[in-house]
């Protein structure tokens, strides 16, 4: 798989330019299961992921732009050798349309040899996403500023299209660390302010503790020619 990606990447990225995509590399996938109390409802798998930064206002205006430009021959059969690699049981496509994002999305972001984090989960009965938009909006800024201090850079909050039922991502964290150990050690050296405990107590109640959540580990493995390596990603 990696070294067919390397094969065909230059390629492929000025194909994905014209769709309005930008590849920001392939990464290794760690995935954590934490399940509920209830049946589980979502299964989640994978050992690689490609990730692309859309432009567009909403994920479904992106993927409908994808079939407004034709395929190039070359490209198509370098997507269907890539889908020898894939069992069609592992292959999910995942849109990630922003909640709320913290102000370093809006700054170039080194990404060259980080991790990077995501959380998903399910809202529980009674909250809205409305009012998840609005604890975002209130706490974004100060959690980002906070989290800087592991090296953990916090991008933000995004709803997820493509599985078969509503979940979230909580976190989207661009990590400063060569290990998921290393980290979560990081992190755990940053003291608990109560100012911070007081954001995460309230974080809690717009998570479902009877339904799975997930914890995702991306490791680079082939970067992007993004210039340094460095992106915007809001």
């Amino acid at each position: 798989m990696p070294q067919h990606f390397a094969n065909g990447l230059q390629e492929y990225e000025n194909y994905l330019k014209t769709l309005g995509q930008h590849f920001l590399g392939l990464y290794q996938v760690e995935l954590e299961l934490k399940p509920g109390s209830r049946n589980l409802g979502i299964a989640l798998s994978g050992t690689w992921a490609e990730v692309c930064l859309v432009e567009g206002e909403t994920a479904s205006a992106a993927a409908l732009h994808e079939v407004q430009v034709a395929c190039p021959a070359s490209i198509q059969d370098w997507l269907n050798e890539r889908l020898a690699w894939i069992a069609p049981e592992g292959l999910r496509r995942l849109w990630l349309q922003p909640i709320g994002l913290s102000p370093l999305a809006r700054k170039p972001l080194v990404l060259k040899d980080r991790l990077l984090h995501l959380t998903l989960r399910h809202l529980p009965a009674g909250k809205t996403i409305q009012e998840l938009a609005e604890f975002d909006e209130r706490i974004i800024t100060a959690y980002a500023e906070y989290m800087t201090q592991a090296r953990w850079f916090h991008i933000g909050t995004y709803s997820i299209f493509g599985l078969p039922e509503y979940m979230y991502v909580d976190t989207l964290d661009v990590v400063e660390a060569a290990s998921q150990a290393e980290a979560l050690a990081n992190d755990a050296a940053v003291p608990v302010t109560p100012e911070m405990q007081t954001i995460y107590n309230e974080c809690d109640l717009f998570l479902d503790k009877e339904r799975e959540r997930y914890q995702l580990w991306l490791s680079p493995v082939i970067p992007g020619q993004t210039p340094q390596g460095v992106a915007r990603l809001g």
